[in-house]
């Protein structure tokens, strides 16, 4: 949940430390909490020894899953930062999860959000500017008029560029 936050703090403040810390945790996550074997994360670190078992958790409830929290994120990670390996994550949890997805679908809505961004066109957008200019705020405002679940926006200072090159290396000739 944390990730979701920063990657949505990110696409409202654009400040390139919330993208790239997002980056740095799911990378964390990928070491401590993947289900190499069969996809999907686990509730609890691979070095916690005190449970007999791991648990992974997909059914949504009043409050989503980690699996299904982390399938968006990893989704909206791979169009902000053009890395396929998030993507590829991704496919790999879609893999995982589509049976029992498949069977009961009221019950993962939150992982049906991942599908649906996954499946529908997204829009990955760029905005290139000064982010105090009166063009830049009137670009991202019409950008942020209406509900647009299916894109991500980045945005390209000279503040941030070196930073956001970093992270979206794409960036890098805009």
């Amino acid at each position: 949940f944390l990730i979701m936050g920063l990657i949505e703090l990110y696409q409202t403040e654009f400040n390139a430390d919330d993208l790239t810390d997002a980056a740095i945790l799911q990378q964390q996550m990928f070491r401590d909490y993947r289900d190499e074997n069969a996809g999907g994360f686990f509730l609890t670190a691979k070095e916690n020894s005190e449970l007999p078992a791991r648990p992974k958790e997909l059914y949504d409830g009043a409050m989503p899953s980690a699996n299904s929290v982390s399938f968006l994120n990893l989704l909206q990670l791979a169009r902000l930062t053009g890395d396929p390996e998030w993507e590829k994550a991704a496919s790999g949890m879609a893999r995982a999860f589509s049976g029992t997805v498949k069977h009961y679908p009221s019950a993962y809505t939150y992982f049906l959000m991942g599908a649906d961004f996954s499946l529908s066109k997204s829009r990955e957008i760029v905005v290139v500017g000064d982010p105090e200019a009166a063009d830049t705020r009137a670009m991202l405002s019409v950008l942020n008029s209406r509900f647009a679940p299916n894109q991500v926006v980045l945005l390209k200072s000279e503040q941030n560029a070196a930073q956001l090159e970093k992270i979206a290396g794409f960036t890098a000739g805009m």
